[in-house]
């Protein structure tokens, strides 16, 4: 390798490599290099080179590093482009620091060396406070910790959570629902940012019930049910842009189900408040309550649930259409899905279809119950209603889907062949094609299926033939069909991406001649898509007549009509273009 590198090579120093990236960067191209991720080094010219690296998933990349003079015409300066994606973002990413690293023979000694400092043995600072902690008075530390929870509502949520099951005597729920009440208040708006910090305690709140499942399980079902009525109260203010009031949710959820298995209380008052809970809340507190509480409400639960549930589909028949009374539609919906649950759990096949289909005024309708059919292995009433389906609806897609996976679910191979090469006909969509491969290779049929349709495509749909040929794996053929038929912006990038290791030359003309419609219209995203599609570029062109088409790309850029749109010129100059 070293012997087909350039005296000027020879000469760069992992300082001059580490000034051209971040620190974070440069360590990690050190560890690829060292790694041996570099591999089919080439010198393209004295001051450039040309390689592959491998990404950590498994991904193969064109890189490439170049010298350039720096400012003061003294020195030298690490450039570099890469088809990684990283390198659409970054000057330099960690695959052109390997690269350097590689060609100039100095992976080994880029590792930066143990200083007589580092090589010191560190104190950590929490074994530290830990010997402190031991030799401290107890009631120097119970005031240390006052001092501190005075000062911070959380820090005194969860040390009250933590050390709660400590209190001497018997159980005093007293303590258990101020603790919830105080961890889970929320005073006006809480932002995005507040809720993590407000949620961290809260979560110690709620794991402190567990402690009651053994000693006091009927208490421990009232806290939970308690913290499901905070967590409702706290809805609409708190932003729960990170999931957080359903992570808590879903804290309570269990403890909840284990305190009312061992509460022991009669069914009949715990169906009411289950259903109330299922049926009323607006986060879903509880869900599928007729078959996760089956246990603890026996036959009596079960059936006054059921009957509460049919009380309400009923009675609020009237507000199936949503726009009618909101409140009362969203009620009915939620009795039905408990008597959904209760149709699965007896496999009451036409009782579920009434229920999910609820009138069947649209053909997501039919597509549910064919869903909850199949759910059930009631394969022949999936069938039945799929057909009703789809002459209720005619060529439906979503419900010629459903009707080909019953198909194949009832061993009906050919059946489902056949629909699925009616539905490949009228689209040629990569779905399509991908339905049709997964029904012809259970009937050994894929190698003269997959002929007709790419003959077919041609014939009739082609501009579909490169997205059919990409999706396929064979990129040579979507590049040929994409120069003959058409085909759109986002499949032919794709194609080009494919193509980078085998075609880099055409892959690179491609993605310079899409740079005047990326800066179309202004804006800094744009400008960072076209110095992405330089960049990979840049990495795959080589011989001169090569470099030529992204020297002229890069000067109509500078002197043509984007020359004005200066934080584009200033992209390019971070570059070094």
């Amino acid at each position: 390798m070293t012997g087909a590198i350039s005296e000027q090579w020879r000469t760069v120093q992992p300082p001059d490599v580490k000034r051209a990236a971040s620190p974070a960067v440069f360590t990690r191209g050190r560890e690829c290099a060292q790694a041996g991720r570099i591999s089919s080094l080439e010198l393209v010219d004295d001051a450039t080179v040309r390689a592959r690296a491998s990404g950590s998933s498994g991904e193969t990349y064109v890189v490439k590093a170049r010298l350039v003079p720096d400012a003061s015409g003294d020195g030298i300066v690490i450039a570099g482009s890469c088809t990684c994606p990283a390198a659409e973002h970054m000057p330099v990413c960690k695959h052109v620091v390997a690269l350097a690293l590689t060609a100039s023979d100095n992976v080994e000694v880029a590792a930066k060396p143990a200083s007589k400092r580092a090589t010191r043995s560190k104190v950590d600072p929490l074994d530290q406070l830990a010997k402190l902690l031991e030799v401290a008075p107890k009631q120097a530390l119970v005031e240390e910790l006052l001092d501190a929870a005075a000062h911070d509502a959380s820090l005194r949520t969860t040390l009250t959570a933590r050390l709660v099951r400590f209190n001497p005597g018997p159980i005093d729920v007293s303590h258990y629902k101020s603790m919830l009440q105080r961890a889970l208040r929320v005073n006006g708006h809480m932002h995005w940012r507040q809720t993590s910090a407000w949620a961290g305690p809260a979560q110690e709140a709620i794991a402190a019930l567990g402690d009651l499942l053994e000693a006091a399980p009927k208490d421990a079902v009232k806290l939970c049910e308690y913290a499901f009525k905070r967590l409702e109260s706290a809805y609409g203010r708190v932003d729960d842009s990170g999931g957080e009031l359903t992570m808590l949710i879903n804290d309570v959820r269990p403890i909840h189900e284990a305190a009312v298995h061992r509460a022991g209380e009669n069914p009949v008052k715990l169906a009411r408040r289950l259903y109330e809970l299922e049926t009323q809340s607006e986060l879903d507190v509880l869900d599928n309550c007729y078959v996760v509480y089956a246990d603890a409400l026996g036959d009596a639960g079960r059936a006054e649930l059921r009957a509460l549930a049919e009380r309400d589909w009923d009675e609020l028949a009237f507000a199936s259409d949503w726009g009618v009374d909101f409140a009362a539609w969203s009620r009915r919906r939620a009795a039905g899905r408990v008597l959904e649950q209760v149709a699965r759990d007896e496999r009451d096949s036409d009782r579920l279809a009434e229920v999910v289909g609820d009138g069947f005024d649209n053909s997501v309708r039919y597509e549910q119950v064919v869903d909850a059919l199949i759910d059930i292995d009631d394969l022949d009433g999936a069938l039945h209603w799929a057909h009703d389906g789809l002459e209720a609806f005619p060529d439906d897609t979503r419900i010629e889907a459903r009707l080909v996976d019953v198909h194949m679910r009832r061993g009906e191979v050919d059946a489902a062949v056949a629909l699925a090469w009616s539905m490949f006909q009228r689209s040629s969509s990569t779905t399509a094609f991908e339905r049709l491969r997964s029904c012809a290779e259970a009937a050994e049929q894929w190698d003269e299926r997959r002929t007709e349709a790419l003959k077919y495509a041609r014939a009739v749909h082609p501009t579909q033939l490169a997205d059919l040929h990409l999706h396929n794996g064979d990129a040579d053929a979507a590049w040929q069909a994409a120069d003959e038929h058409g085909a759109t912006r986002d499949v032919k990038l794709r194609i080009a991406k494919a193509l980078e290791l085998t075609r880099g030359a055409e892959a690179a003309t491609y993605y310079l001649s899409l740079l005047d419609d990326t800066l179309e219209r202004a804006s800094k995203s744009n400008y960072q898509r076209a110095v992405a599609l330089l960049a990979r570029a840049d990495a795959l062109l080589i011989t001169p007549d090569e470099r030529a088409h992204f020297d002229n790309a890069i000067e109509e850029l500078r002197a043509g009509r984007h020359r004005r749109k200066t934080s584009l010129i200033g992209m390019l100059d971070a570059r070094g273009w």
